[in-house]
């Protein structure tokens, strides 16, 4: 009887033995598993945003060191458009404001956006005040490094204005020619914004004055001039 009871316990001791070997090896085998998946993990490179791959700096089987940049991803929808607002029209400017955008790619279509964000930082070389604007872009339609045309609704006010073509610059002033008694005279004057195609006057000319547009560069003061299609 007891040598049975001994064997038992023997037998107990190897069964125990070998289930706690078989935990070890287990618990191996999940460590090197664990190991593979996260060797696995680092061979793949996953943006933390989704967008388009605007530039990829590797090549298959090169080797790289830590921190050297890999690929470049661009999030193009939205897009972003930066603009830069004189500081005389920042104030006409607000967060949320409804923008229309044109690009030379497509002439006939308008995009819409509003303004993001504004800058509280004066750019003093520029004397402006960066101005970032979101544009919805589902259509993938808008590419990074466009240039475009942008149009910030900021109401309507009436302001003395001649075309962009007839002023003309001296000694970092503008003038323009007006016309009197059939003879141009050069006047200066101080302009301030550019809407298609017109300038603002904000003195120096009043409203019904003539000017000469054409011809401005061969044009002197006591010239005689013709008025053509005055309407």
């Amino acid at each position: 009887m007891e040598l049975a009871t001994k064997q038992a316990e023997a037998k107990f001791t190897a069964a125990k033995t070998a289930v706690d070997l078989a935990k070890s090896d287990i618990r191996a085998a999940e460590l090197a598993l664990e190991q593979a998946t996260a060797n696995l993990n680092d061979t793949r490179i996953k943006s933390l945003i989704s967008g388009v791959i605007a530039n990829c700096n590797v090549k298959v089987g090169q080797l790289v060191s830590p921190g050297v940049p890999l690929i470049e991803v661009h999030k193009i929808d939205p897009i972003y458009v930066h603009i830069d607002i004189p500081q005389d029209n920042i104030k006409d400017v607000k967060v949320g404001q409804l923008v229309n955008i044109k690009v030379l790619a497509y002439p006939d279509k308008d995009f819409k956006g509003t303004v993001a964000t504004i800058e509280q930082v004066l750019d003093k070389k520029a004397r402006s005040f960066g101005v970032k604007i979101r544009v919805p872009n589902r259509e993938k339609l808008l590419k990074p490094g466009m240039s475009c045309e942008v149009e910030i609704n900021v109401g309507t006010i009436e302001v003395l204005a001649v075309p962009q073509h007839a002023l003309f610059s001296k000694d970092d002033k503008k003038y323009v020619f007006v016309i009197e008694n059939n003879k141009v005279k050069s006047r200066q004057v101080e302009t301030g914004r550019l809407i298609n195609g017109m300038v603002e006057v904000k003195s120096g000319l009043s409203e019904g004055e003539k000017i000469a547009t054409t011809n401005i560069g061969y044009l002197k003061d006591g010239d005689k001039v013709k008025i053509l299609n005055l309407k």
